[in-house]
């Protein structure tokens, strides 16, 4: 170009809008399974979002991060964005759509905020969580995570989040738990004239039979650990099996329980 020229831009289509939503959120990890507080955030459009400057916040004014230039989330896909990557890393080794920078703050506890804003400073995406009922309490500390139902439309209520899977799934779409056993329920506080003492029940999900042989069940106390003995098998012909604290009140209340 040898002089001064004039250069008119000519495209066709239309503009996609921005389509984000914060989708899961780990806010309180189990202390054995603890990659530190992280979020996801789906694009949900077909076209990549570039998050160069975008601002996340949360109720907290002073907690602030402004995206680094050339971060970009995929058109129909997620990304992680971790207190600690290093720390989400080494618990989540196969997941690697995380932002590779700190979110530079926790979320809290018991309840929180989480906003994304662009470089206007609209905001595109928010979620709000409580620790407390009819928030899934599962999530608090018991290595489950918050999940968005997909057609959960209203961010900051409860009907539009449930409990995941142990660990959650991080950076990608939710499918159902691979657990091959669950905790199917619970006896913690018997009343003085049904005491079978304290007794939980482990259900077999699986078509085969589970071996429990050298598994742990702890509690909060780090010095109570059950270990399972060798050859204790949940068949998936009884597939429900209790576990009980006293053996003479349980079976005084329970006497057809057999499988125990």
């Amino acid at each position: 170009v040898a002089g001064n020229t004039t250069f008119t831009a000519n495209f066709s289509g239309a503009s996609e809008a921005i389509s984000l939503k914060i989708s899961e959120i780990n806010y309180h990890s189990e202390s054995t399974r603890d990659g530190g507080d992280w979020f996801e955030l789906r694009n949900d459009a077909s076209g990549q979002v570039e998050l160069s400057n975008f601002t996340i916040k949360d109720k907290d004014w002073y907690h602030r991060l402004e995206i680094p230039v050339g971060t970009v989330i995929a058109g129909n896909d997620h990304l992680v964005f971790a207190e600690n990557p290093q720390q989400f890393n080494a618990e989540y080794p196969l997941v690697s759509n995380v932002a590779p920078f700190p979110l530079g703050f926790e979320l809290s506890d018991k309840s929180d905020q989480i906003h994304l804003y662009d470089r206007s400073g609209t905001e595109t995406a928010a979620a709000a969580y409580s620790s407390e009922n009819p928030w899934p309490e599962l999530a608090d500390g018991f290595g489950l995570t918050l999940e968005r139902h997909p057609d959960g439309l209203i961010p900051d209520a409860a009907a539009s989040w449930f409990a995941g899977c142990v660990g959650g799934s991080p950076g990608s779409l939710f499918m159902p738990c691979p657990e091959s056993s669950l905790l199917s329920e619970i006896n913690y506080h018997s009343s003085m004239d049904a005491d079978a003492g304290d007794w939980i029940e482990l259900h077999n999900t699986s078509t085969g039979p589970l071996d429990l042989s050298g598994w742990q069940l702890r509690d909060d106390d780090d010095t109570h650990v059950y270990v399972f003995p060798n050859g204790t098998v949940i068949s998936p012909d009884e597939p429900y099996h209790v576990f009980y604290q006293d053996e003479t009140k349980f079976s005084v209340q329970f006497p057809a329980v057999t499988n125990k």
